[in-house]
């Protein structure tokens, strides 16, 4: 029932009845709620991820020198309190606005972009919608914020409006070299945009359905019986269409090898070089915010979201005290062997006392932290395992199994994050006309034809099986 129709009257006669009336937008707004403190964790973790990855590409030093000493302690935290630093230094930094900016476009475009980029996560599911069916007052537990009905287009017409920031961005600040890149930012939009709407025709004429929800669904079926599961993913189905979709999403994050829009070898820094101090800030965040939404449209569209292979919904909620045990082996592996890590390299440390990123006592103090950690993962996934799950509460259960499916997701979203930052230091930027280029005369056709093609299929399918 919408809040409108909730009169005064009606809540002072049934007062018992109105918290489940009102259930349906306390589900938007804690998901929201969440999705934005998960985004605003992401983004300083990624520009970590960035760091040190590049540093591990080019084979040298990643960040190592911001420090807190901590009586006998000196804790680096391999360089994850840059992060802190960098925060530091753009809310101090003066804000500077060139006196013959165009004030009003110049404080809009940071603030529209950092919105666009938070909105457009509103209709990508986390898990499957039908984990708590028939848990008394959690039937309708969504893992959306919205759920449309072309919630693949909602995610793409948002997206478009950065677009529009970066333009503004460049234009208010009255400078040639921001305005050159937001016009190398509009051009480029343009051969990349048909292409990234063609790209998922494909698959969503074989799924029958814009809504990411149902996408997800589809693929967590298999194409071939047992012993040879193949699962019915987007990337299998449509290997083309990936490929397209990929290329479009580092252009529309503005990426190397697509990011022309801000060259610094040509442009100095593009369309933000005017901005300093927490507007500077705002397009950072808004960067890192849709390199996340990629990656997650990626994983939505073509690796089967929170779909597991082998694994559907329904077995998962008929066994989840082994999802509790393999979570809690899942989990404390990696922790043993990161464990592992950390106290030889404190053993080294005297006869290589400038090994990598850890110095001092940092390596034993992180190597207890990880140990503890993996080793309560552990005790907790052996609890579930001995425990009777019949005696469990009716929703704890499909929580376990929440949990599993969300942590499934943000492992294949992790993945295409480091894919950014690998090509990011791998690919040099391509020039003006090979971008032009490459978006009209090699992806457009290329995503024409497999349209033309994906129809054909179909229709010789139904044709021959129906």
């Amino acid at each position: 029932m919408p809040i409108r129709d909730l009169h005064l009257r009606q809540l002072v006669a049934d007062p018992y009845q109105t918290p489940m009336q009102l259930y349906p937008y306390i589900n938007i707004i804690v998901i929201a709620a969440v999705v934005v403190v998960v985004l605003l964790n992401i983004v300083p973790m990624m520009v970590w991820f960035e760091r040190k990855g590049s540093a591990f590409i080019q084979d040298r030093l990643g960040p190592n020198r911001a420090v807190i000493a901590v009586g006998p302690l000196r804790l680096r935290l391999m360089g994850a309190l840059h992060n802190l630093a960098d925060a530091i230094k753009l809310a101090f930094k003066e804000d500077i606005v060139p006196a013959s900016a165009n004030r009003f476009y110049f404080f809009l475009a940071p603030f529209l972009g950092t919105v666009v980029a938070f909105t457009t996560f509103a209709v990508i599911p986390f898990a499957s919608p039908d984990l708590f069916r028939g848990v008394a007052g959690l039937e309708d537990l969504n893992f959306q914020v919205l759920k449309l009905d072309a919630g693949v287009l909602w995610i793409l017409a948002i997206a478009s409006f950065s677009t529009f920031s970066i333009m503004l961005a460049g234009w208010a600040g009255n400078s040639k070299f921001g305005l050159f890149g937001s016009l190398r930012a509009g051009a480029q939009m343009v051969s990349y945009e048909l292409t990234l709407g063609l790209s998922i025709v494909g698959i969503v004429m074989i799924a029958g359905s814009l809504e990411p929800q149902a996408l997800v669904k589809y693929q967590d079926t298999a194409i071939w019986p047992f012993p040879f599961i193949i699962p019915r993913w987007g990337i299998i189905l449509q290997p083309l269409s990936f490929v397209l979709f990929l290329t479009c999403i580092f252009a529309e994050t503005n990426r190397t090898p697509f990011d022309l829009a801000e060259g610094e070898s040509e442009l100095v820094a593009g369309y933000h070089v005017e901005y300093s101090s927490l507007r500077f800030a705002l397009f950072f965040l808004a960067e890192y915010v849709n390199m996340t939404v990629g990656a997650m449209l990626l994983v939505v569209l073509f690796l089967g979201g929170w779909s597991i292979p082998f694994f559907s919904t329904e077995s998962l909620l008929k066994h989840p005290d082994a999802v509790g045990l393999f979570m809690g082996v899942a989990g404390a592996i990696p922790a043993a062997v990161l464990a592992f890590a950390f106290f030889r390299l404190f053993h080294k440390r005297r006869s290589q006392p400038y090994w990598g990123d850890l110095r001092d006592h940092e390596a034993a103090v992180l190597g207890g932290i990880v140990s503890l950690k993996g080793f309560g993962l552990l005790v907790l996934g052996l609890v579930c395992w001995f425990s009777d799950s019949d005696r469990w509460p009716v929703w704890l259960g499909p929580t376990i199994v929440a949990l599993f499916q969300i942590g499934f997701f943000m492992i294949k979203v992790l993945f295409f994050l480091w894919l950014f930052v690998w090509v990011r230091w791998s690919v040099p930027r391509f020039r003006y006309d090979q971008v032009m280029t490459l978006g009209w005369k090699v992806m457009l056709p290329l995503a024409l034809a497999n349209v033309a093609l994906t129809g054909l299929w179909l229709f010789c399918y139904d044709a021959l099986f129906k």
